[in-house]
């Protein structure tokens, strides 16, 4: 069988290479902690309390922060793929498709990722994981964060961010290198790491491949973003209404 990519083709079409991409992850997580620095002295926290311990920063400190991560993405995007290539938002994936497509991938999408979950959850009565302590959760636990300011930045603006950098624009150039599945499941594992959170990492890589999987049959970002704003809104309000609970 042959798995080559026509990327003459205007459906598969990436003007930036693998080589760009590779130098896009290896310099996404240093630009990261070197632009902390600066905000984590200016909060009087150390590095590991702004990117690890989100219950302990401020709300003008979490945003900062979130956003750090985010400029970061889009600068590399801006850099790799308008930049240096001259491409366009349609190249990196932004574009149109039919109704009832977008609709089916992104509620197999939903299906996918909640047998996901399901597995997990069954998995976690053998492996003693606290998975109490995910970054949602915390920010949410955090008192000095306004859920408004929350919702805007982690649950809004990092998942299409996050979209754009690892299906947009890694899963294309990978598929350049490496058969389809290979691609999904490479970029799937960046995904993963990009959190920082080990004990969420199997259901991020899960999620992460199901996402590239809808990419790649949709051959649109949009359904996979619809998917991945409805996990974060979905996590949020459920982790809300368990605070107001309790």
């Amino acid at each position: 069988m042959n798995n080559k990519i026509d990327f003459y083709n205007e459906e598969n079409y990436c003007p930036w290479n693998f080589w760009e991409a590779v130098v896009a992850v290896f310099l996404t997580i240093p630009l990261i902690l070197i632009l902390t620095i600066p905000i984590a002295y200016f909060l009087e926290r150390n590095m590991g309390e702004v990117i690890f311990s989100p219950s302990e920063i401020s709300n003008f400190g979490f945003a900062i922060a979130y956003f750090i991560q985010a400029i970061v993405l889009l600068i590399l995007l801006w850099l790799f793929v308008f930049y240096r290539n001259r491409a366009t938002w349609y190249d990196l994936g932004i574009k149109p498709l039919s109704f009832l497509k977008g609709i089916f991938l992104t509620l197999f999408g939903i299906i996918a990722i909640f047998f996901i979950d399901i597995v997990y959850t069954i998995f976690l009565r053998f492996i003693p994981w606290d998975i109490s302590k995910d970054k949602i959760r915390l920010l949410i636990e955090n008192k000095n964060i306004s859920l408004p300011m929350l919702f805007i930045v982690a649950v809004i603006i990092a998942p299409i961010c996050e979209e754009l950098f690892f299906r947009g624009f890694l899963f294309p150039a990978f598929k350049k290198k490496m058969a389809t599945f290979s691609a999904m499941f490479l970029s799937s594992i960046l995904f993963a790491v990009f959190h920082l959170e080990p004990t969420q990492l199997i259901p991020l890589i899960g999620i992460g491949f199901i996402l590239a999987f809808v990419y790649e049959k949709a051959k649109s970002l949009i359904p996979s973003i619809l998917l991945l704003l409805y996990l974060q809104n979905e996590l949020f309000f459920q982790i809300v209404v368990q605070n107001i609970q309790h």
